[in-house]
């Protein structure tokens, strides 16, 4: 597998990598919080791009209430949970997200009413709910609220582990709650006391922001070849069946490898004013913002945000 990298960025390359930080996509809506929609039923609607609103953490115990005002976001809201012990309601704005608290414990209620959607239950070949615990990167649980108002759960099997869908059995079921898209949503969460209770963990949301623009690629005609090219695999030049590298069209530079990556001038945020002249569309990594920079309009800016041209 080879490595290539261009002088000629595309606006392909300002996409990738920042689903994690920056920018969430998805080529789908609904989908996007439930657990499965067979394909043959639903056609997947066009492309709908997010980015990551952060909410505020919440926690209760020993049965108290607590009240937490979330922050509007126009795709949908996420709660994700990294303790439990062992129920909780969720009320969204007024209405409860089920017509029953979520109980994952038997002893002292009225029955586990959550189970995964294998069948499978936190008291029946998974461990209890309040052995398990989860992280911001890797939560226990996670109520998600689709653009619609429509509830889902997911669930971890282990401490740390992947989440998986949950369903809710023995009477209980999802309510449909709104959610505010355009002023904060008051939400309250409250506990059965059942020894020890507890609850902890943080909200985010979605907020759909216009997807990248690209404009149509030139097919009419081919590009220029590049004339420079550094490669590890010892095919260069036009001697050589792979015409290496003025096979890579419209680069002034072609770099090739399998064992290399390719960096760019490391500079720490505070020096960057030491570039005495800079260039409109220089390029450095900027150590202290951890981000590839590029100057432009008198400034230095993350390479983070794609824009339409």
């Amino acid at each position: 597998m080879s490595v290539i990298i261009f002088f000629l960025l595309s606006q392909n390359n300002l996409l990738a990598g920042q689903f994690e930080n920056q920018f969430l996509t998805a080529n789908f809506s609904e989908q996007v919080f439930s657990t499965s929609i067979p394909p043959t039923v639903n056609p997947a609607p066009p492309e709908v791009c997010t980015e990551k609103i952060e909410g505020l953490p919440f926690s209760a115990s020993t049965a108290t209430t607590t009240t937490v005002i979330q922050p509007a976001t126009t795709y949908g809201f996420m709660f994700d949970i990294y303790k439990l012990d062992n129920s909780f309601t969720l009320t969204i704005n007024g209405k409860p997200i089920a017509n029953k608290e979520i109980e994952f414990q038997s002893a002292g209620t009225d029955g586990v009413n959550i189970r995964f959607a294998d069948g499978s239950k936190y008291e029946g070949g998974v461990g209890t709910i309040y052995s398990l615990t989860g992280t911001p990167a890797a939560p226990l649980l996670r109520v998600a609220i689709s653009p619609t108002g429509v509830v889902t759960m997911f669930g971890s099997k282990v401490s740390g582990g992947p989440l998986f869908p949950l369903e809710l059995f023995n009477g209980a079921n999802f309510n449909n709650v709104t959610w505010n898209k355009t002023m904060p949503n008051t939400t309250v969460i409250s506990q059965k006391q059942v020894g020890p209770t507890n609850i902890s963990g943080r909200g985010f949301g979605l907020n759909e922001i216009p997807c990248i623009c690209f404009n149509p690629a030139n097919t009419a005609t081919p590009g220029q070849d590049t004339k420079v090219g550094i490669t590890l695999f010892n095919r260069a030049g036009s001697e050589n069946t792979d015409n290496w590298p003025m096979t890579r069209k419209s680069g002034h530079l072609a770099l090739e490898s399998n064992t290399k990556g390719f960096v760019v001038s490391r500079i720490a945020k505070a020096d960057l004013g030491n570039i005495a002249v800079p260039q409109e569309g220089m390029m450095v990594f900027d150590t202290t913002d951890k981000c590839l920079k590029i100057y432009s309009d008198g400034e230095w800016s993350c390479f983070s945000t794609p824009t339409c041209p």
